[in-house]
């Protein structure tokens, strides 16, 4: 039994258009992961949910009819309702690594962001002996998770490229495989397994402190794709530096981009018509600080003298581009190659010991200010 078994719900929003009992299986789904519930693990009980949640004991019955159906959790008569555990007895370890993405491993190897970090992943896990396996296509946010196509690669570890909320459900399925799981680019909160991801708050913080340090106290941001949680920090975090400083920064100077050079284009021709437009602004993506810069050099304006543009990410941009970009730059091979090394060496634990389950784990890497010519 989980020691969390008696605790409180979270208030959660309900979900627009979706019929109750599948808002009360999101609900349940969400807590067993938060509470790190473990397979083999009771769950509360029909009446205690139906106390817990307000809701029918048909509404309640209904949910975890759905999770059986799943494949989640299971039901021992007289005993209660579990999350559901599957045997390894005897079962070798393997030497492959199983990466789980919506998209072709050679789409991803393709992007600024993810491809040094799955090229170091791939090449420190090959000088160990591990093979990467990648599943492409395989995340149906509408279907269960498919524990037997997993399972057929006889994976020594799981990989999840990213973080998406509607995701949790999954996550359980693959906790549940009693495997070692990594989720690399973002952090989830009662994630049972490891978590490597940037310090996008603390980089945009300090890109706030920086440019508040050079004069700069009217300040813009162009955040990036809406509801993306590694933005939405990098916002956060440059909000609270200049807060810090004593700088409120109105919501006129906030504006929604993604992370295109057109959208960081668009986004800074509103700030500049501000009647008291921003001296410098923060962008919470390189690609978006690159199409700011174009669009104030056809206003005539001088950067950084009449405004500052600063980046995030620390992307290679071509040695031709002028000028060179103020940015917050991460580590993305090293990102790669602790995720690696945390699944190699969960991998030996495993292998000389059966039962072996990892303790959660997550790694917040830090993020370094390179001084360009545009801030």
């Amino acid at each position: 039994m989980n020691e969390n078994q008696g605790a409180i719900f979270q208030q959660l929003e309900p979900l627009r258009g979706q019929a109750k009992y599948n808002q009360i299986k999101q609900l349940i789904c969400d807590e067993l992961v938060r509470l790190q519930f473990r397979p083999g693990d009771r769950l509360w009980t029909e009446n205690e949910l139906v106390d817990k949640l307000g809701v029918s004991m048909n509404t309640v019955r209904r949910s975890l009819d759905e999770l059986v159906r799943e494949g989640l959790i299971e039901r021992h008569a007289g005993k209660g309702t579990f999350l559901k555990r599957n045997v390894f007895d005897n079962r070798r370890v393997s030497n492959r690594i199983v990466f789980l993405s919506v998209h072709t491993f050679t789409w991803m190897r393709e992007r600024p962001y993810f491809g040094p970090i799955v090229d170091e992943l791939d090449r420190s896990l090959r000088e160990a002996g591990y093979e990467l396996v990648t599943l492409s296509h395989t995340i149906d946010l509408n279907k269960p998770v498919d524990t037997e196509l997993v399972l057929s690669q006889d994976p020594a570890g799981i990989i999840l490229p990213y973080y998406d909320y509607r995701l949790k459900p999954y996550i359980l399925g693959l906790q549940s495989l009693e495997i070692p799981l990594l989720l690399i680019n973002e952090k989830l909160e009662g994630f049972a397994g490891a978590q490597f991801y940037f310090d996008d708050f603390g980089g945009g913080k300090e890109a706030a402190q920086y440019l508040i340090d050079k004069g700069h106290r009217a300040l813009g941001i162009i955040k990036g794709r809406p509801k993306n949680p590694a933005s939405d920090e990098r916002a956060a975090g440059f909000l609270a530096g200049a807060l810090e400083a004593g700088i409120e920064i109105p919501d006129g100077n906030i504006v929604q981009a993604d992370f295109r050079e057109e959208t960081g284009y668009a986004a800074v021709e509103y700030l500049i018509a501000q009647s008291d437009r921003p001296t410098a602004v923060f962008c919470c993506h390189d690609f978006t600080a690159c199409g700011a810069l174009k669009k104030i050099d056809e206003h005539k304006l001088r950067v950084p003298r009449d405004m500052a543009v600063m980046g995030f990410c620390g992307f290679p941009l071509s040695p031709f581009y002028y000028p060179k970009l103020t940015t917050m730059k991460m580590d993305l091979p090293i990102l790669g190659r602790q995720s690696a090394q945390w699944l190699i060496e969960q991998a030996r634990r495993r292998a000389e010991n059966p039962s072996y389950q990892p303790e959660p784990f997550v790694e917040k890497l830090p993020v370094q200010l390179i001084e360009g010519q545009t801030a």
